[in-house]
């Protein structure tokens, strides 16, 4: 018999896994033994200093010996990374810059970058990331998909194409089952009923304009004042006036990798509206990074950095 085989890597490793669910089996699709997007994820995500690490070992150290200073645990190298939330990380494609090219996906990267949405719930953090996709090309799109026959919806469900959320949440509006939708997809049905609630706030939002008990659902969900004054057909700033005089304010949860269980803060924060806040303000200098965002393919916009105090 042969025996299995072993790869010798110091450092992160990044594995991929597909499931054969006919068959319940796992494969191995993918093996990056360096730091690639999905370490960066994985350490925005977790609060576990990946890239830190990492240096520390190509130096030599060993993990039991790994010291990350005051910010961390004692021997957080060796420590499992616990999330008391959850990411997402939805993928960006440059349709607007390479028209007529075959979208169809399958094996082959057509992404070229991606936004993370992060909160206390799987709802939370994907409707987060879908923020991003409120652009002038993505409501095009959006549009074009609400007007697809249920054959053609049926097609883009079974042969995904770039924005494939958007197609799930569009055959979710029309009435299709999660039962439905695992089978024309393989997906687990988990996620759509997870996106049904999501469908399901909409909805509501939708037909109580100005309510404040759905606007403090909506704001829980993960719903941006955006998106929330789309809805309602008004402006942004009358959504956030109304949530200020209702004293519904975000707070900033610590993305930390113990998820509160050790004194760990590495000062990484993301915004949520619950009760309690674990940040505080600094009184010295601050600054604000403003990039291009995920979006750009060729060309770049200089960098801005405003400090202020």
């Amino acid at each position: 018999m042969r025996s299995p085989g072993r790869l010798r890597i110091v450092g992160v490793n990044h594995v991929q896994f597909a499931l054969d669910q006919e068959h319940q089996r796992f494969y191995v699709i993918k093996n990056s033994p360096y730091f690639d997007r999905i370490a960066s994820f994985v350490e925005v995500a977790t609060g576990y200093p990946v890239a830190t690490v990492c240096g520390h070992l190509y130096a030599g150290q060993l993990l039991r010996n790994i010291k990350l200073g005051p910010n961390y645990s004692r021997h957080l190298a060796l420590t499992e990374p616990v999330m008391d939330r959850t990411a997402v990380r939805l993928p960006t494609f440059p349709i607007e810059s390479l028209p007529g090219q075959c979208w169809e996906l399958q094996t082959e990267k057509q992404s070229v970058g991606s936004v993370i949405g992060i909160g206390r719930s799987f709802l939370e953090a994907i409707i987060k990331g879908t923020a991003a996709y409120y652009t002038p090309t993505n409501e095009q799109i959006i549009k074009a998909i609400a007007t697809f026959s249920d054959d053609r919806l049926d097609e883009r469900l079974i042969h995904p194409r770039p924005h494939r959320l958007l197609t799930l949440l569009e055959a979710l509006a029309r009435g299709y089952s999660s039962d439905e939708l695992t089978e024309l997809t393989k997906i687990d049905r988990y996620y759509f009923d997870q996106l049904k609630r999501g469908t399901d706030l909409a909805r509501r939002l939708n037909e109580n304009q100005g309510s404040l008990d759905i606007l403090r659902e909506a704001k829980y969900w993960g719903l941006s004042d955006d998106q929330i004054a789309r809805s309602w057909a008004i402006s942004p700033q009358k959504v956030a006036d109304l949530r200020e005089e209702n004293q519904l304010h975000r707070v900033y949860k610590e993305v930390d990798p113990s998820a509160g269980e050790f004194d760990e803060h590495p000062h990484r924060f993301y915004a949520t509206f619950e009760t309690e806040n674990e940040s505080d303000a600094t009184a010295g200098p601050r600054a604000l990074i403003v990039g291009d965002g995920p979006r750009k393919l060729w060309g770049t916009v200089p960098l801005t950095i405003t400090c202020w105090r």
